[in-house]
This record gives structure tokens, sequence and C-alpha cells, in this order.
């Protein structure tokens, strides 16, 4: 993950966007890599992608989404909500991709990955669209520059 003074953070005032731009990335390649697995090997890296995807949504929910609405409470209120519901709706499925992975059904356990990847790209898309956005914005420079801080020293896993 890029870090704020690394080469590859590129576009100051997209702070937020880019650090979680990065982690999304990250995430979604993890996906990529249990699809290409089966058995114990697809659980572990499932299991791998679970852990990364609470940690994200534990950064949003906790940090982020709470800097927003002391920035911006009207506007980040709906797009935070909208957010939160969507990562209950990811466990669910990650709930249903690994049941199809536990009974052994190989053509279950690919197709509920394939649609479980295409909703988190989509859920991705409209936080880095909408919602992260907003935080560069909104948020003073001197609180993304704590988030940040809190957020790279946290452990990956």
């Amino acid at each position: 993950m890029a870090s704020r003074t690394s080469p590859d953070f590129k576009d100051p005032g997209r702070w937020i966007e880019a650090f979680f731009a990065s982690d999304h990335a990250e995430i979604v390649a993890i996906v990529d890599e249990a699809s290409r697995r089966r058995g114990a090997a697809a659980a572990a890296v499932l299991d791998l992608f679970h852990r990364r995807l609470e940690r994200h949504a534990a950064w949003e929910e906790s940090v982020l989404f709470p800097a927003a609405a002391r920035a911006a409470a009207r506007r980040a209120q709906e797009p935070a909500e909208s957010m939160r519901r969507e990562h209950r709706e990811l466990r669910e499925l990650i709930a249903v991709v690994r049941a199809g992975l536990d009974a052994g059904d190989e053509g279950a356990f690919v197709r509920r990955l394939a649609d479980l990847r295409e909703r988190l790209v989509r859920h991705n898309a409209a936080e880095e669209a909408a919602l992260y956005r907003l935080c560069d914005e909104a948020i003073p420079r001197g609180e993304i520059d704590a988030i940040l801080r809190l957020l790279e020293t946290s452990p990956k896993d």
C-alpha cells in the first residue's frame, strides 16, 4: 500500500482516496488469488480475504466515517450508511462463498466467489467515487494526516 510519502502517492489532495484505493486493490487481488485455488488452499486465501475486508471495514466504520460525519455531517450520512449496509452484505456473501467451499461444491464456490468479486468491485468504485473524495475535501488536513498515520501503522491481518 502506498504511504503518504512514497513516490506512488502522486495526487495531493486525494490522500484518503489513494490510501483506501490501494487497500481495495490489494483486497481484490486476494479474491483473485482465491479464485485460482481449490480446497484447503482456497479456504486459507478466503480466510485472509475475510480478515483483510474486516480490517478495511473497521477502518472505515470506526475511523473514517466518524471523521467524515464531523466534517460534513449531512453530505457524509447517506454514503456512509450505504457503505455500512454494503459491508454487511459483503460479509453475508463471504459466508455463502465459504458454505459452497465447505460443502465441496467447486462449481458453487467458483460462481459465488465471482459474484462476491463483482459486488466488491462495485462497492469499491462507489466508495472511491463519492465517499473518499468527500473525505479528502471535507476533513481538515491535520486530521487526515492523523488518520493515515494511525491506519498505516495498524497490523495488516
